[in-house]
């Protein structure tokens, strides 16, 4: 959660992201059913762009089974602050 955004402990950004086999992130972005969110909310966007740099700052991924592929290629990852570990 960005530090300029304080109190909206129920906001959840989910983030879809695309991989590549050696685990490095291909593409990530707000899901579909978050975009109009992100366009209209200046709070939303901004712990929406604070998780996909955080998507970012993690690739790559390490030990993800090559043989899984399939599996984790395409992911959604749920950003919630309620599950923050503080």
């Amino acid at each position: 959660m960005p530090a300029g955004v304080r109190g909206d402990y129920t906001l959840s950004v989910i983030v879809r992201v695309l991989m590549n086999a050696d685990g490095s992130v291909k593409q990530a972005g707000i899901t579909k059913a978050q975009a109009g969110r992100y366009t209209s909310d200046p709070i939303f966007r901004a712990a929406a762009d604070s998780a996909l740099r955080a998507v970012q700052l993690c690739s790559p991924l390490k030990n993800l089974p090559a043989d899984k592929y399939q599996t984790w290629k395409d992911l959604e990852l749920n950003f919630d602050p309620r599950e923050m570990l503080y």
